[in-house]
């Protein structure tokens, strides 16, 4: 398999992600605790029996170097970064890692058809499905950290399109044009939107000068966010 870390070189592949009965009520907003009874577990059960059916982990990712800094963005060996947010969030970082992942149209499908019969199912497969491209996306960073720190190197968090600082629409185009997602079957509609919607696209950066993992500072969810880390 290529190194994560391999320059100008663009990576088609897929992953085996778990999921269970906490990703089903995470995805719904419930507490990492919650032990709800009824209608609502019986739907979480299901969405989650019915999940290896309806997922396919999938991503596409590319690597390139940092040729050059401006105050408002990055030249790259195979593109451009602008962005003032991304020009500051990436100080210290030699590489940059573009990545698109998807689980697929599948669930999404079975959200729709579900949405007038069960609604209650329909949120339990939806929620699951953006646990389940969250977790696809924790796996792949995870990947590019361990490589990373095989080097010496840090890893930025991961930068995410519509980020502050960072527009969506021509993040996502920037995302696109580095890592194309094409094959994975993942397009972008005019407004910045991805289909399938259980996709991701971000960016992280790694170098012997990168200090720190997190980048909530930039993120317009961090005040509400579940998984901010409580020291970021």
């Amino acid at each position: 398999m290529p190194s994560v870390l391999d320059l100008e070189q663009s990576v088609i592949g897929w992953r085996v992600v778990s999921l269970d009965i906490e990703a089903a009520l995470a995805g719904q907003g419930l507490p990492r605790d919650a032990r709800p009874g009824g209608s609502v577990m019986a739907a979480a059960c299901q969405a989650v029996e019915a999940a290896p059916g309806l997922v396919d982990f999938r991503f596409v990712r590319t690597c390139a170097s940092i040729a050059h800094r401006r105050a408002t963005g990055v030249d790259l060996t195979t593109g451009v970064i602008e962005g003032e947010a991304i020009a500051c969030a990436l100080d210290g970082a030699d590489l940059v890692v573009a990545v698109v992942c998807t689980i697929g149209p599948l669930l999404e499908r079975r959200v729709s058809a579900l949405l007038a019969s069960d609604p209650l199912l329909a949120l339990a497969f939806d929620g699951l499905g953006s646990v389940a491209c969250e977790r696809l996306a924790g796996t792949l960073c995870g990947e590019i950290e361990e490589q990373a720190a095989e080097r010496g190197m840090g890893v930025t968090g991961p930068l995410a399109p519509g980020m502050i600082g960072w527009p969506l629409l021509e993040a996502q185009r920037q995302v696109f044009a580095l890592a194309d997602p094409a094959p994975i079957g993942v397009v972008l509609t005019p407004v910045g939107q991805m289909l399938p919607r259980k996709s991701l696209s971000f960016l992280v950066g790694a170098g012997a000068g990168v200090q720190a993992r997190t980048t909530c500072v930039a993120c317009g969810a961090r005040d509400r966010c579940k998984f901010r880390p409580n020291h970021a």
